[in-house]
C-alpha cells in the first residue's frame, strides 16, 4: 500500500471553516486491501481532532479519498496533518504527513507567492493555483499583470493587451487566476508601482516628474520614468485611483506597492523645481493608499517594498500589512538576512511579520546547466532556513513549481520534481510550527547567549550565534513560557553567502546541548523539515538547578528544538 499524496483544499482556513484533506492511496500489492484511513491533527504533541474513513482497494487500484476535521477556532495556530493508513488489525502500512493553520487574516503568517504569467488561454491554470495552495502560500502577488504602470486596467473591451515590456496579456486570466487564489484562501495582491509611467505618460506630464540636477528625468532605462509621488503632486491622485480601480473592479485583496530604490532626493519638474526627499513621500502614500483601497473593498490591505532595507525605518510602522524588504548587495550572508529581520521587526515595533524577497539567482543558472541544479537547491534551502529560522517569511516560490531567481519575475525558474517535493516539506514545517518560529513574542537572545560562558552551550567544536563557516549557527530565541534553539548546519559549507552554489553540509550526529533555563522545564521536542516528515519527537532531558542538558540526535541542515516551560 503506498500513500502517494495528501493535500487540502485551502492554503490557510478561517477560525471555523473546516478543510477538506484528499488522500491518494495506491494498493500495489497481488491481494485486495480493507482498512482504514486515520487522520489526527496536531498541535507540537497533542492530538486536538481526528478523523476516520474506511477503504477498501482492489489489488492495482489507486483510489482518491477526502476526510474532513474541525479544527479548534484559535487565532493564528499551526497544526500538523498526520495521516496512516491502518489495516484490519490497526497496524499503520503506509504514513504521510502535511500541514494547516488556522488565521482570521493571511498577514499573521504571510506565505508570499507569486503569478507572473497571464497569457490567453493558458491550459494549466488551475494546476499552478492548486500547486501553490499545497506549499501552503496564502498571499500571491500578482507582478506584472497590468496594461500600463500608469493606467492599470487596459482601455475598456480589450482582453488582450500588449504590456509595457511588450508582453502579450489577457485580463480573462488575470481574472481567472483572483478567482482561482481566493478558492483556496490565498489572497490576491494587484502590483503597482508607486512612481512607474511609461515614457508616453511622461511626454504628457513632465511638470509631475522627478528630475536629476543635471536636469535629467529620472528614469529605469527610459522604459519607466519616475514622478512625484509627494502629498498634493497629481500623480499621487492618479496613483491612487488607479489602486483603487483594481481592487474595485478585479475584486483584487490590495496592492503591492512597488519602488525602485532611487532616486533618494530629487527635482520636481526639472532641474530648477524645488528638490524632495523621496523617503519621507512613502509614509504618507502608503497611509493613503491603504486607506482608499480599505474603503474600495473591506479588509483590503497593501504591502510596500522597502528595496536593499531602504527607507525600511521610515516605513515599517504606517499602515501596512506587513514589513517587505527586496535582498540586494551588500546584504550578501546569512547574518544580513537575520539582521534585515531583526531590524525589521523592530521597526514595526514587533506587530507585523517580515517578508524577504530573496531571489536566488543560482536557480537561473540551471536554466542552461541543468548540473547546478543540486547546488542551486542547498542554496534555497539554506537560505530559507536562515530567514525562517529567524522568524521572517520568505518570497520565493510562484506559478505552481517555480522560484524566484531574477527581480523580473516572468524569468523565474522551475524547480526540479524531487526538489519541489522537498519545498513542499518545508512549507509543510513552517506551517506546522508557526507558532514556535513566527510568533510575534519570540525575541533573539543576545549573541553572547550562546558559547562557554552563555546560557547555550554545545558539546560540538564549533558552533556560533552568528553563522559562520565551518560551524553549527545557534539561533537562540525565547517568549513568555518557552524557548526556541534553531541549529543551521553550515559544517562543510565553503562561506556563508546566501546568494552561491552551495554544496550540502556534512550531517552531524549526537550534538550534546546544555541550556540555562528561565523557569522549570516540562518538555523538550526536536523536528526538522529535513527528517521524518517534520514530526516532533520529545527528548529526554537531565536537570540540574538551573540547567537542562540533552541530545540532539542528528542535524542534515535544520533543526529548532523547543523547550516548554512549565511544572
Amino acid at each position: 500500500m503506498s500513500l502517494l499524496d495528501v493535500y487540502l483544499d485551502k492554503a490557510t482556513y478561517l477560525p471555523g471553516e473546516r478543510p477538506a484533506i484528499t488522500v491518494i492511496l495506491a494498493n500495489r500489492g497481488q491481494t485486495a486491501f480493507v482498512g482504514e484511513v486515520a487522520l489526527d491533527l496536531m498541535h507540537l504533541m497533542d492530538t486536538v481532532a481526528t478523523a476516520r474513513v474506511p477503504v477498501d482497494l482492489s489489488a492495482g487500484q489507486t483510489i482518491t479519498a477526502t476526510l474532513s476535521l474541525q479544527p479548534p477556532a484559535d487565532d493564528f495556530r499551526g497544526y500538523g496533518v498526520e495521516v496512516a493508513v491502518l489495516d484490519t488489525a490497526g497496524r499503520a502500512v503506509a504514513t504521510a504527513a502535511t500541514a494547516l493553520d488556522v488565521l482570521s487574516n493571511w498577514a499573521l503568517a504571510p506565505r508570499y507567492g507569486f503569478f507572473a504569467d497571464f497569457g490567453a488561454d493558458e491550459p494549466d491554470t488551475a494546476t499552478r493555483a492548486a500547486t501553490l495552495s499545497k506549499y501552503h502560500i496564502n498571499v500571491v502577488q500578482f507582478y506584472d499583470w497590468m496594461w500600463r504602470h500608469y493606467a492599470l486596467l487596459p482601455p475598456p473591451g480589450e482582453d488582450l493587451f500588449v504590456d509595457g515590456m511588450g508582453r502579450r496579456l489577457s485580463l480573462t486570466t488575470v481574472k481567472q487566476k483572483i478567482d482561482l487564489a481566493h478558492r483556496h484562501n490565498m489572497a490576491a495582491l494587484a502590483y503597482g508601482a508607486v512612481y512607474g509611467a511609461e515614457p508616453e505618460y511622461f511626454a504628457e506630464h513632465q511638470a509631475w516628474a522627478l528630475f536629476k540636477a543635471d536636469g535629467a528625468p529620472e528614469s529605469i532605462e527610459r522604459l519607466f520614468y519616475i514622478m512625484n509621488i509627494a502629498p498634493g503632486s497629481p500623480w499621487n491622485d492618479v496613483i491612487v485611483g488607479e489602486y483603487v480601480k483594481a481592487v474595485a473592479e478585479l475584486d483584487f485583496d490590495g496592492i503591492h506597492m512597488d519602488q525602485y530604490g532611487f532616486p533618494k532626493q530629487a527635482h520636481v519638474s526639472g532641474k530648477d523645481g524645488p528638490v524632495v526627499d523621496v523617503a519621507d513621500a512613502f509614509g504618507p502614500l502608503i497611509d493613503r493608499s491603504a486607506e482608499a483601497v480599505a474603503a474600495a473593498k473591506p479588509g483590503a490591505q497593501v504591502i510596500f517594498n522597502n528595496v536593499n532595507d531602504w527607507p525600511t525605518e521610515l516605513t515599517a510602522a504606517h499602515d501596512q500589512a506587513a514589513v517587505y524588504i527586496e535582498v540586494w548587495p551588500p546584504h550578501d550572508t546569512y547574518y544580513d538576512l537575520q539582521r534585515l529581520i531583526v531590524r525589521g521587526k523592530a521597526a514595526a515595533g514587533s506587530a507585523k511579520q517580515v517578508i524577504l524577497a530573496a531571489y536566488v539567482s543560482p536557480f537561473c543558472l540551471t536554466k542552461d546547466q541543468p548540473e547546478k541544479a543540486p547546488q542551486a537547491e542547498e542554496a534555497a534551502r539554506l537560505a530559507s532556513a536562515a530567514i525562517y529560522a529567524n522568524g521572517g517569511f520568505h518570497l520565493l516560490l510562484g506559478e505552481a513549481d517555480g522560484a524566484l531567481c531574477d527581480p523580473y519575475y516572468p524569468k523565474y525558474a522551475t524547480m526540479r520534481p524531487e526538489f519541489a517535493a522537498v519545498m513542499r516539506e518545508y512549507y509543510d514545517f513552517v506551517v506546522r510550527y508557526e507558532n514556535w518560529l513566527a510568533d510575534p513574542a519570540l525575541a533573539l537572545l543576545p549573541y553572547d547567549t550562546v558559547g562557554e560562558a552563555g546560557r547555550v552551550r554545545l558539546g560540538i567544536e564549533d558552533y556560533s550565534s552568528k553563522p559562520r563557516k565551518g560551524s553549527v549557527w545557534v539561533i537562540a530565541r525565547e517568549a513568555p513560557g518557552y524557548a526556541t534553539l534553531s541549529l543551521v548546519n553550515l559544517v562543510g559549507v565553503n562561506n556563508t553567502l546566501w546568494n552561491v552554489l552551495h554544496e550540502p553540509p556534512t550531517p552531524q550526529r549526537d550534538i550534546p546541548v546544555t541550556l540555562r533555563v528561565s523557569g522549570p522545564v516540562a518538555s523538550v521536542v526536536l523536528a526538522s523539515p529535513d527528517a521524518n516528515a517534520g514530526r516532533p519527537q520529545a527528548l529526554d532531558f537531565q536537570t540540574a538547578g538551573d540547567q537542562i542538558t540533552f541530545t540532539v540526535p542528528a542535524l542534515d541542515r535544520w533543526d529548532l528544538v523547543i523547550v516548554t516551560y512549565g511544572v
